[in-house]
């Protein structure tokens, strides 16, 4: 007797066992079935999410979101556009260059300057800025104590040190042109509005306007 109710008492608990256990079946064919169905509706957004669509090219990121705000455009490549202006002449000419960077959405500005003859250039002061368009946040504004660097050749650095000292050569060409321009002295700039002026005036053969 004692080993029939043994018997019967180890047959419940086998069967609660396995009732258990195929509950535990059903929840995860329906988890799994879930999933299958998510998956099913939504396997465009996942590919998409696996694989974005190519970023823009750099020339349609800049026409999209970059405003030139008066600065004349360098040089662009590898999502960096570079921007110049106001350049200041001279021995060691200098230059605002501004930067506006395509990933992560930020900005620069930079007042360098330029030894032509060693290429070389040093950056004087830097402005950096938590969006593009030189828009605010400004992050950080700093007066620069680093001293003279070398750009590596073929890159936007060093295409900005190429355009400055074009435009010293540029200054030189037209010094020599007029100190070396019979009875002219002084400095090309000198020479240059006096000849202007003078133009303006009647000479004794022609008279006044």
């Amino acid at each position: 007797m004692k080993t029939i109710v043994i018997g019967l008492m180890l047959a419940a608990f086998a069967t609660g066992a396995q009732a258990r256990q195929d509950a535990v079946d059903r929840v995860e064919a329906s988890k799994r079935a879930l999933c299958d169905q998510l998956y099913h509706d939504h396997a465009d957004q996942l590919a998409s999410c696996l694989n974005p669509p190519s970023p823009a090219t750099d020339a349609e990121w800049v026409a999209h979101d970059i405003e030139p705000m008066g600065w004349g455009a360098l040089t662009m490549g590898q999502g960096v556009i570079v921007f110049v202006r106001d350049k200041t002449a001279g021995i060691s000419p200098r230059l605002w260059v501004r930067w506006e960077y395509k990933s992560p959405a930020t900005s620069a500005v930079e007042f360098l300057e330029f030894d032509c003859k060693g290429k070389r250039q040093k950056t004087i002061q830097s402005s950096r800025y938590g969006g593009q368009n030189l828009s605010s946040p400004l992050t950080t504004t700093q007066i620069s104590s680093a001293g003279w660097l070398y750009e590596t050749p073929g890159t936007l650095g060093a295409s900005v040190l190429e355009y400055a000292c074009k435009l010293k050569s540029a200054d030189d060409e037209f010094d020599k042109f007029f100190s070396s321009a019979p009875g002219k002295k002084g400095s090309a700039s000198d020479n240059f509005l006096k000849n202007v002026s003078e133009g303006d005036k009647p000479t004794a053969d022609q008279p006044a306007k």
